[in-house]
């Protein structure tokens, strides 16, 4: 390998100004050629091909099609007694025409174009609760009347209007696509945009808006804003550290020539590939890049200056720099991407795909840091006088030249420390709790929560799990048999406390036996046969009803779907309620083979994979990287002491949050292997200094102040860079990626201090302080 590296050093000297042009000019190519990467965070494409639950979900859209509703909800302000005054009803309405003629509306449910069932002697009508909304307004009577009719209508008490008539929704039956979420999206921006244009506002009502189609929306939007404004805002802060740590403008300014490289090629092989935007990668991926480059050209950058303090010139600071940075700088790519690999073992999809962008990303910043930046560096004719007084005296030069004394004489507290610190995390590992809440994805001053809540409290919820039951047969859903199982589980599920009210072909059935037969309640029963049902359809679908029930029914008659409102909830407490929800079914209708799909499914399972991928990616992170220090240092010995400061943040982090009843969700997952690459890094420089020194007979003392001194100072330097870099994105507008800033900037510190602190103390501990002249270690670099 040393061969490799020399020749690498060579060739990047002798090619400096084509490296440099060719880097400028990929990225211009990368700029101005680049694919635009659509944004697609469907529930569904969170599943790998072939996953059971999303087969099961693929048969859901092909028996009833589509599944998805955006909902507008108005809710009677105090000053008003229900919602039939004329700003409410007129605003009602408009909603319900925009909507109604959208493209990408299917159906749409409200009270200005909702069908009640009635009779007109052997005829089966179905007329308009509002036949002209300006006729009903200010008139008194037909208000009462229409009041009169909804108090004896189930298909739209508590479903589509409340019993006090201060609540009713809008619900809007949004066209289904499996390719990209681009027309729900431009849905739901549609619909803001009436909403603004419309003014759309009155001291009689509040509105409320909510529904999947538009969390999925706000996901895509809101991450947009956030990358817009989260960028800016950690390149100015990183250029900040850089120019104050280094008071040099080539420090500054040469870093970001090797990480925007990196960026822009990770992004054309993402849009080459096919790999859309997810929140999983939008939010975290760039700035994730962005801080590991940071992390990386800050080595290479003391390095050099080292060099050049030594009376170098420029070409050979940048050679020297290479051959002697290389190994470490490396293997820290390698463990980097080990711990993003680790993440692709879990069952989501745009995990994996994160995982194999952060990995490829960690070995592209290498690639560019080894060549683009020395080719730079090496035109810098002397060291400015300010860097070197800053690198002389500075602050944390002050910092790390006096670690090895410090740690000398607190290496028992130290390790006592540790110890605890160790300890404590065993003793909460049984606390840990893996969960997650779609809800709570968005902040609780996010008027986007707030909305789901509402619709939670008023409708006993936004989201819905969906039942497919099975009759068997062609035409089955006919028999009375079969009915009267439908209406069994239908009421069995509404008297759960966790599930909101449903409307299924048995309640069309009743409503319309009632009505045939004068509209007398002691006929709201189903269907005695198999004919009278048949013939109840037929008399329906020649009624003129808005509404087909193809999606409560399949087109062959077969099977029935249940659409069951659920309320918001753990996904732990969810997995829970599906699981009595299918013990239930199993055992008393077994023939039915029952199926529980739908979007609230699919989120528990993928709560489930979490929980499984977890422990999993850890460990796989842990052993992979375990192995490629021992590979390093070529000593077993060495190389797991590295990794206990490393690690043991990590584990303290999850314990913590354990003990404080925080759960831990895909967020979670992400940076807890993630941070396991990143946080090895450092050890990995400041063993292979300290090893360095010892093969050259070094004692223990000595070989820890020349680690600090050469490699203490880049560990302090991109240690801060992580901590700010992921810190910033505390102030993202969704959870998950706030979790990443803060769990990342927590491991990332006390990483910081398990390098500078722990590990000098643990090597006090193992090798003593004696000299070390015989010692028999090999070189490490």
């Amino acid at each position: 390998m040393t061969a490799l590296i020399k020749a690498w050093a060579n060739f990047t000297i002798a090619y400096r100004l084509p490296i440099i042009a060719g880097s400028i000019a990929l990225l211009l190519v990368a700029l101005l050629t680049g694919k635009n990467i659509p944004f697609d965070n469907s529930t569904e494409r969170y599943f790998v091909a072939g996953d059971p639950t999303l087969l099961e979900y693929d048969n859901l859209i092909d028996l009833f099609g589509d599944n998805e509703y955006l909902i507008v909800g108005f809710e009677a302000t105090p000053g008003e007694s229900d919602i039939f005054n004329a700003d409410t009803l007129r605003d009602i309405a408009r909603v319900s025409d925009f909507l109604e003629y959208h493209e990408y509306v299917t159906q749409l449910r409200s009270i200005t174009n909702f069908q009640f069932i009635h009779g007109d002697g052997d005829d089966l009508r179905t007329d308009y609760l509002i036949e002209d909304v300006e006729g009903l307004i200010g008139d008194a009577a037909a208000i009462a009347n229409t009041k009169t009719i909804l108090n004896n209508e189930t298909l739209a008490l508590d479903t589509l209007i409340t019993r006090d008539f201060r609540h009713t929704r809008v619900a809007a039956r949004v066209e289904y696509t499996d390719e990209t979420s681009e027309s729900k999206v431009q849905l739901v921006q549609d619909l803001y945009r009436f909403v603004e244009e419309e003014n759309l506002s009155s001291d009689s009502y509040i509105l409320h808006l909510s529904g999947y189609p538009l969390a999925q929306e706000r996901f895509e939007t809101v991450s947009a804003e956030d990358i817009a404004v989260l960028i800016p805002v950690m390149v100015a802060l990183m250029v900040l550290i850089l120019f104050f740590s280094f008071r040099s403008l080539w420090a500054t300014i040469a870093p970001w020539l090797v990480i925007a490289c990196g960026i822009l090629l990770v992004q054309e092989i993402q849009g080459y590939i096919g790999i859309p935007h997810s929140t999983v990668d939008s939010g975290a991926l760039a700035p994730t890049l962005i801080i590991i480059g940071i992390g990386i050209t800050v080595h290479i950058l003391l390095e050099f200056f080292n060099y050049m303090r030594a009376g170098f010139d420029g070409v050979e600071a940048a050679r020297s720099t290479i051959i002697n940075i290389w190994r470490p700088a490396f293997f820290t790519a390698i463990t980097t991407a080990a711990g993003f690999f680790a993440l692709s073992i879990t069952k989501i999809l745009p995990v994996r795909e994160f995982a194999f962008l952060g990995a490829i990303g960690s070995i592209i910043l290498f690639l560019f840091a080894l060549t683009v930046l020395p080719a730079v560096l090496s035109f810098m004719k002397k060291i400015p006088s300010n860097t070197i007084r800053v690198l002389d005296a500075g602050f944390i030069s002050k910092i790390t030249q006096k670690v090895p004394d410090f740690t000398l004489r607190n290496r028992n507290r130290i390790l006592l420390g540790g110890l605890a610190a160790l300890l404590f995390s065993i003793w909460n590992i049984p606390n840990i709790i893996i969960d997650s809440n779609y809800v709570t994805l968005f902040k609780e001053s996010s008027q986007t929560r707030q909305d789901i809540e509402y619709f939670d409290d008023v409708y006993r919820g936004m989201m819905n799990l969906d039942i497919i039951l099975d009759s068997g047969e062609e035409e089955g859903i006919k028999d009375p048999v079969f009915l009267v199982q439908l209406d069994e589980i239908e009421t069995w599920l509404q008297q759960r406390e966790t599930l909101g009210p449903i409307n299924s072909m048995a309640d069309y059935l009743k409503e319309i036996n009632q009505a045939l037969n004068g509209d007398d309640p002691e006929f709201y029963r189903l269907p005695s046969s198999r004919e009278m049902t048949a013939q109840f359809l037929l008399l329906y679908e020649s009624s003129g009803a808005n509404e087909d029930l193809s999606d409560i029914k399949d087109f062959e008659n077969r099977h029935a779907r249940l659409v069951v409102p659920v309320v918001n909830m753990q996904a732990s407490e969810m997995q829970a309620e599906l699981e009595s929800i299918e013990a239930y079914l199993d055992e008393n209708y077994p023939r039915l083979q029952a199926v529980i799909t739908g979007t609230m499914a699919l989120y528990t399972v993928q709560d489930t994979y979490i929980s499984e991928g977890m422990a999993l990616s850890f460990l796989i992170a842990l052993g992979v990287i375990t192995l490629f220090f021992i590979t390093l240092f070529k000593s077993v010995k060495y190389g797991l002491l590295s990794i206990i400061p490393s690690v043991l943040p990590i584990v303290l982090a999850g314990s913590f949050a354990g003990w404080l009843g925080i759960s831990l969700d895909q967020s979670a997952v992400i940076v807890f292997a993630m941070t396991m690459g990143i946080a090895v890094d450092d050890a990995i420089h400041v063993m292979s200094r300290y090893l360095l020194a010892k093969s050259e007979g070094a004692s223990t003392k000595q070989s820890i102040a020349r680690a600090m001194n050469e490699s203490g100072r880049a560990v302090v330097y991109s240690s801060i860079v992580l901590v700010f870099g992921f810190s910033v994105l505390c102030f993202a507008s969704f959870t998950t990626i706030i979790y990443v800033g803060l769990f990342g900037s927590i491991i990332m510190t006390l990483a910081l201090v398990g390098d500078l602190v722990m590990l000098p103390a643990i090597l006090y501990w193992v090798d003593g302080n004696e000299d070390s002249e015989d010692a028999k270690l090999a070189p490490a670099t």
